[in-house]
């Protein structure tokens, strides 16, 4: 049993390392937790993956080895023996009924333990407590779970740190109109910038003008319009 819930660990994170984050990659690492996997470390790889997700919105295996110290030759033989990433959600049920079993027999062996060791007007109590634990476990859910905004804190704190260096302000691109600027600080490439307001307020103007300007730097930029009760999407790069 050990060997299989290690194989299905071991799959899991290689089809998250091959498969980069996808739709289903960021569906999983909304519920699955790295305290549910039977192999600490690759529980801990686990972890450092949803934190860079979370963090940089991808999955990189040379930013794994660069940011979190992952060794790059293991990452990528993980990435390489699962080549096919389609089965991430059933390797992640599979890996949450694995810890459901081994948390339930936890459970019992606790309980068993404690009830051999005292008094019979304890007996209810403890069953009660272990039956509760049990229960709980039962009805966990593989859905998605909310994030604790202290979870994201450490990441927003880096990503202000490195905004503020002097070398990034190379990497960001500028509107051209200096009061913009002003109020973004620049533009880095996985910013979204929403230009929003009423009929005739100058959005189609300004977002021309930024057009023209960032065009002069020879940079690329992406523009995706919506018009509200018209159901027009276009986009224009």
């Amino acid at each position: 049993m050990q060997n299989i819930t290690y194989d299905l660990e071991y799959s899991l994170v290689g089809a998250l390392l091959s498969g980069g984050l996808s739709p289903q990659a960021r569906e999983v690492m909304s519920w699955l937790e790295p305290e549910m996997f039977e192999t600490f470390q690759l529980g801990a790889l686990y972890d450092n993956i949803r934190k860079q997700a979370r963090k940089d919105d991808l999955i990189d295996i040379l930013m794994l080895s660069q940011d979190y110290g992952e060794n790059l030759a293991n990452l990528a033989e993980m990435a390489n023996q699962t080549p096919y990433s389609g089965n991430l959600s059933g390797y992640a049920k599979k890996v949450h009924s694995a810890w459901i079993n081994r948390s339930a027999q936890q459970t019992m062996l606790k309980m068993a333990s404690e009830l051999a060791n005292t008094r019979d007007e304890k007996v209810n109590e403890i069953t009660q407590c272990a039956l509760n634990q049990i229960q709980k476990l039962l009805v966990s859910k593989t859905e998605i779970k909310p994030v604790a905004l202290g979870e994201l804190m450490d990441s927003y704190v880096d990503v202000l740190e490195k905004r503020s260096k002097s070398d990034f302000k190379e990497r960001l691109l500028f509107t051209g109109i200096e009061a913009v600027d002003d109020v973004l600080g620049g533009i880095n490439s996985t910013d979204i910038v929403v230009v929003a307001g009423r009929p005739g307020t100058g959005k189609t103007e300004f977002s021309l003008t930024l057009t023209r300007n960032i065009a002069k730097t020879k940079a690329r930029c992406c523009f995706l319009v919506l018009r509200w009760g018209i159901f027009n999407w276009s986009i224009a790069c």
